[in-house]
C-alpha cells in the first residue's frame, strides 16, 4: 500500500486531468489517494466528489481509496499536514495538483525508495519549454543542466518514507515547501531517479517566468530568515555542458528574482502567490 497527497488550490479545470492519469495505465494498485482542497473558492471539491462517483468501478478494480477533504485555509503546507493526519499506509507521495505522472511511474518511485532505504526520491524533471518565449527557453536550457536540477531538485512529485514523515510532520508554514523537504535530509538520504521522469511545463513569457523565480526566491530567503538552512551537504552549484553564451541571461534572470524577491519580503509580501497561469 502507499498514500498519495494531492494539495488542490482552485484546479477544478485540472484536477479530473490529474487523477485520469494516474489511473489510466491501471498501473497504480492498493493505494490511498487523498485530495485536499485549500482555501478553494472553485468547485475543485465537487469536481473530485463527481470523479469518485463516476469512476467507483476502476477504483474498486484497482484496490484505491479516494477521498477529498476541505480546508477553508489556502495554504498548500496546511493542506499537505491535513493529508498526512489521514494517512495509515507508507510511503506518501506529495503531488501537485497540476502534474501529470502515470501510475507506473509512481509505482515505480515508491518501489525505488523501499529498494534503495532512501528517505527521499523524485523522478528527473523535464522541462518543456517547446511553446515558451525565446527568453524562457534561453533560460531553462542552462536551468536544465544544472547541479541542483539534476542531481537534487526534489519538487513536484516527492515519496517519502514512514521515518521520513515522522521527521518532518507537521510541516512549517513555508513558502518552500519542497526546498524545506529537502534540507531537512543528508544528500545520501535523497534521490533523484534518472529511469523516472514527469514534465514540467515551463512558462510561456519572461514576466512569467521572473514572477516564479521571484516566489522561489522568496522562498529560499524565508527559509534563511527563518533558521531552516540546508543539512543535506550537497554540491549544487555548478552546470554540466552548456552553452556560455546563454549562462549571462540565466544569471540576469536569477540576479532579478533575488533582488525582488528580498523587496517584497521587506515589504511584507510573504505569502504572495505568483502561480503560473500561461502554462494551463
Amino acid at each position: 500500500m502507499k498514500s498519495i497527497i494531492i494539495p488542490a488550490f482552485n484546479e477544478a479545470q485540472l484536477i479530473t486531468q490529474t487523477l485520469s492519469y494516474l489511473l489510466h495505465d491501471k498501473a497504480l494498485q492498493y493505494a490511498h489517494i487523498i485530495v485536499v482542497c485549500n482555501g478553494c473558492v472553485d468547485k475543485t471539491f465537487a469536481v473530485v466528489e463527481r470523479f469518485i462517483v463516476e469512476q467507483s468501478a476502476l477504483l474498486k478494480q484497482q484496490h484505491i481509496r479516494l477521498n477529498v477533504l476541505e480546508t477553508v485555509k489556502a495554504s498548500k503546507i496546511s493542506a499537505i499536514n491535513l493529508g498526512l493526519t489521514q494517512v495509515v499506509e507508507f510511503p506518501v507521495v506529495l503531488l501537485d495538483a497540476d502534474i501529470l505522472v502515470s501510475g507506473q511511474n509512481i509505482t515505480q518511485l515508491v518501489e525505488q525508495l523501499k529498494t534503495e532505504n532512501l528517505h527521499c526520491a523524485a523522478p528527473k524533471l523535464h522541462f518543456q519549454y517547446e511553446k515558451s518565449s525565446w527568453w524562457v527557453k534561453a533560460y531553462y536550457r542552462v536551468a536544465k543542466r544544472s547541479q541542483y536540477n539534476e542531481k537534487h531538485r526534489l519538487s513536484n512529485v516527492i515519496a517519502l518514507s514512514q521515518a521520513a514523515v515522522q521527521q518532518l510532520t507537521p510541516l512549517p508554514d513555508v513558502i518552500a515547501d519542497d526546498e524545506y523537504i529537502r534540507r531537512q535530509f543528508h544528500h545520501h538520504e535523497y534521490k533523484i531517479l534518472s529511469n523516472i521522469s514527469f514534465e514540467f511545463i515551463c512558462p510561456k513569457n519572461l514576466k512569467n517566468l521572473l514572477a516564479v523565480l521571484t516566489r522561489v526566491e522568496r522562498g529560499n530567503f524565508q527559509l534563511a530568515k527563518l533558521g531552516y538552512f540546508d543539512k543535506s551537504a550537497a554540491e549544487l552549484s555548478g552546470f554540466n555542458q552548456v552553452n556560455a553564451w546563454l549562462i549571462p541571461i540565466f544569471i540576469a534572470c536569477k540576479l532579478y528574482a533575488k533582488i525582488m524577491a528580498r523587496l517584497q519580503y521587506q515589504l511584507g509580501f510573504v505569502f504572495q502567490w505568483e502561480r503560473d497561469e500561461s502554462n494551463r
